[in-house]
C-alpha cells in the first residue's frame, strides 16, 4: 500500500530517542583554530613548500599574512595571499585570515608612512574577500597595529581607522561577504558607517577583569560586545595574565565564555591558561563542545489530522550560527526511495544560545506518492554557501542526518 493511502487510513508515527550526546560535535565555523604564519610577496609561497606545512586536527585556522609595508608588490601579495587561502580552504579548513605589516611586535618600523598607501593595500585585500567570501569566515583587523592588532600605529586615531574600515567593506557583497572584527569594543563604537557584519577579535580572553585593556569602560563594554555578538562572531585567544583565572569557579568561567559568545579560540595559546582549564576535563570538555553553536533536536509531535510534523531545535551552545543555513526533511521508506521537503527553519543569528526553534512542515499526499511503509524521516542542515553539514548533538547518521522517527 502506497504511503498517501496510509496516511488516510490513519497511520502513525513513532519519534527517535533525541537524546543529546555529551561528545562535542566537529561543524564549520566554530570550535578551536591553529594559527599559520607567512610572509606574503616575498617568493616563499609555494604550492610545495604549502604541502609541506603540518595540518593540525582543527576546523578552523587562523591565517596571519605578514605583508610588506614598503615596497610593496601588490601583485605577488595577491598572488600569494590567493594562493594560501585556496591551498587550507581545499583541504576543507574555515579560515580567519589576518592580515598584517608586522608580526614581531615593530609595527612603527614597518607600516607605510602614507596612509594612501594603506589604502592601496586595503584595495588588493577587499578585491580578495569579495572573491573568497565563501572561503573566509572572518577578516580580523585593518592592516595596522603590532601583530595586526590595532594598536602601537600610526593610524589607530579614529579618522584613520574609519577611512580604512570603510574603503574595506566598499563594494563588498552584503550578507554573502565574509565578516570583519575589530580588537576593542571601544573601536567598534569610532567606526562610521559599520554594520551587522562587523564584530571583535579579543587576543586577551580571561586574563583580567578588562581583557587586559579590551574593556575601556567596564560597564558598558560588555554588554556592548555581548550585543553586537548576536550578528557577528567573536573570538580570539585566552590568555592566563596574572592568574584572574584562579579567581573564577567553574560556572563563573562558562558564564563569562556565555556572555561574551565565544565562537572559536586558539587551541594552543596561551598554554598556561589552557593547562589551567584542562585540569577539570569535565569543565574543559563542555567548553569544547559548546564553543560557537550546540544544536539539539526535542519535543517532536506528528498530527494525524493535519499532517503536520513538528519539533523543537535548541541551541544550547556560546553563541549563535551566523552564516545563512538550509534545512531539509528527508523521507526514505524501506526500498531506499526517498523524498525530500525544504523545511523553513533559517537559523542564521535566530536561535541565540539558550534559545529554541519551533518548526514545523506538513508533510502531504504529493510527496509520500510512491513511497512505502515504513518511512524513516530525517533532518538534514547545510551551510548555504557550500552544502557543508551542520551537525546536530543528537545521534546522527553517517551524513550528519538526524533520524527523526518513523511512520508506520
Amino acid at each position: 500500500m502506497l504511503l498517501k493511502d496510509l496516511f488516510k487510513n490513519g497511520i502513525s508515527f513513532k519519534s527517535a530517542d533525541l537524546k543529546e550526546i555529551r561528545e562535542n560535535v566537529p561543524g564549520p565555523d566554530r570550535g578551536w583554530f591553529h594559527l599559520y604564519s607567512f610572509n606574503m610577496g616575498t617568493g616563499d609561497v609555494s604550492d610545495e613548500s604549502l604541502r609541506d606545512v603540518q595540518i593540525f586536527d582543527t576546523d578552523l585556522v587562523l591565517l596571519l599574512l605578514c605583508i610588506k609595508g614598503k615596497d610593496n608588490d601588490r601583485e605577488a601579495m595577491r598572488n600569494d595571499i590567493e594562493k594560501v587561502i585556496d591551498h587550507f580552504a581545499t583541504i576543507g579548513k574555515d579560515i580567519i585570515l589576518r592580515v598584517t605589516y608586522d608580526t614581531s611586535g615593530h609595527a612603527l618600523e614597518k607600516e607605510p608612512y602614507d596612509i594612501d598607501d594603506v589604502l592601496k593595500d586595503i584595495d588588493v585585500i577587499r578585491d580578495i574577500l569579495n572573491k573568497k567570501n565563501k572561503d573566509v569566515f572572518v577578516f580580523q583587523g585593518l592592516l595596522v597595529g603590532n601583530w595586526g592588532e590595532m594598536h602601537t600605529s600610526r593610524y589607530t586615531d579614529s579618522a584613520s581607522l574609519s577611512v580604512i574600515y570603510n574603503r574595506l567593506i566598499d563594494s563588498d557583497y552584503g550578507t554573502d561577504s565574509c565578516f570583519y572584527a575589530v580588537r576593542r569594543p571601544d573601536i567598534h563604537m569610532q567606526l562610521s558607517n559599520h554594520d551587522r557584519r562587523l564584530g571583535l577579535f579579543d587576543d586577551a580572553i580571561l586574563s583580567s577583569e578588562s581583557d587586559m585593556g579590551t574593556y575601556k569602560d567596564l560597564e558598558k563594554d560588555p554588554e556592548y560586545e555581548s550585543n553586537i555578538a548576536i550578528d557577528a562572531p567573536n573570538g580570539g585567544e585566552a590568555v592566563y595574565g596574572g592568574g584572574y583565572i584562579n579567581n573564577l569557579s567553574d560556572n563563573e568561567v562558562l558564564d563569562f565564555l556565555r556572555k561574551k559568545k565565544i565562537t572559536y579560540l586558539n587551541h594552543e595559546y596561551d598554554p598556561k591558561l589552557l593547562n589551567k582549564l584542562k585540569e577539570n576535563t569535565e569543565l574543559f570538555g563542555y567548553i569544547c563542545s559548546h564553543l560557537g553553536y550546540r544544536l539539539t533536536v526535542s519535543s517532536i509531535r506528528y498530527g494525524r489530522h493535519d499532517k503536520v510534523l513538528s519539533f523543537t531545535v535548541k541551541n544550547s551552545g556560546f553563541a549563535p550560527i551566523y552564516r545563512k543555513t538550509n534545512s531539509y526533511i528527508v523521507l526514505k521508506d524501506k526500498d531506499g526511495k526517498m523524498a525530500s521537503l525544504t523545511v523553513d527553519l533559517e537559523l542564521r543569528n535566530k536561535v541565540l544560545p539558550d534559545d529554541t526553534a519551533v518548526c514545523e512542515i506538513a508533510i502531504g499526499d504529493d510527496v509520500t506518492d510512491g513511497l512505502k511503509m515504513p518511512v524513516s524521516v530525517f533532518l538534514k542542515t547545510e551551510r548555504s554557501c557550500d552544502s557543508r553539514v551542520i551537525r546536530y548533538a543528537n545521534t546522527q547518521t553517517d551524513d550528519g542526518s538526524v533520524y527523526l522517527g518513523e511512520f508506520r
